[in-house]
């Protein structure tokens, strides 16, 4: 689930950017949106082309031990502008669709694909951002009747964030809030489930490669939680 470690592009700066990039990612532990994920390191590769205003990419995340969580997730995104992006996610669990032979079931009431919409924001000069996620198809269900175990609709979970980037030399700090409005997959109402800091270091490894080393602190205060999650990015 889309993005747990900056991510670093393999061409020097100086040069013009390909559309095309690849990176791989090794985090201590994966921690989505204040969530546990797998509960153990990961290996996140990700392979990203971006023509134009369009991006689109595929990103996955395996867990080391134990192996209960292989995650790819397909997005594509559109960028009218610099400072706006508008696009879907399909966030995919492979260990549970590859087992059951799921992977081209797309029934909204049965499908493994969860779907989600989503808008990120960053219109001042200030590197202040703004997101907002929604899940829009696939098992985010709820009972609408809680006496009526047949009442399943779609929980529409819904997730939003504030982020502030100060960079410096090869630094880089970034403080982050965020919390779900309502009832849904993040917590049972409005609730600040994903808020703390993280500093990242790029390291020149030679003339075309960089490589970054990241700690994230990482505090969800409705589950109680802490994290602090080390990676790194080739």
């Amino acid at each position: 689930m889309i993005f747990s470690v900056g991510q670093i592009s393999g061409q020097d700066s100086s040069l013009s950017e390909p559309p095309l990039s690849v990176s791989l990612d090794l985090v201590s532990r994966y921690v989505w949106r204040g969530s546990d994920i797998g509960q153990s390191p990961s290996i996140q590769p990700c392979v990203e082309y971006s023509p134009g205003k369009f991006t689109f990419g595929v990103w996955g995340a395996y867990s080391l031990t134990p192996a209960d969580m292989q995650e790819i997730d397909f997005y594509l995104f559109y960028s009218p502008v610099d400072w706006l992006k508008i696009g879907l996610t399909d966030y995919l669990n492979t260990y549970y669709s590859l087992a059951d032979n799921s992977i081209f079931d797309f029934k909204n009431s049965s499908t493994p694909h969860l779907i989600e919409s989503g808008i990120e924001l960053s219109p001042f000069k200030i590197p202040l951002s703004f997101s907002f996620y929604s899940m829009i198809y696939g098992p985010d269900k709820k009972l609408k009747d809680p006496s009526d175990s047949l009442s399943i609709v779609n929980a529409y979970s819904s997730y939003a964030e504030a982020g502030y980037v100060k960079e410096w030399k090869d630094y880089s700090l970034e403080v982050f809030a965020g919390f779900t409005p309502f009832n849904g997959y993040y917590a049972g109402r409005f609730a600040v489930v994903n808020c703390g800091m993280s500093v990242s270091r790029n390291i020149k490894v030679t003339e075309n490669l960089n490589l970054a080393v990241n700690a994230r602190l990482i505090l969800n205060p409705e589950s109680r939680n802490i994290y602090f999650v080390g990676g790194i990015s080739f």
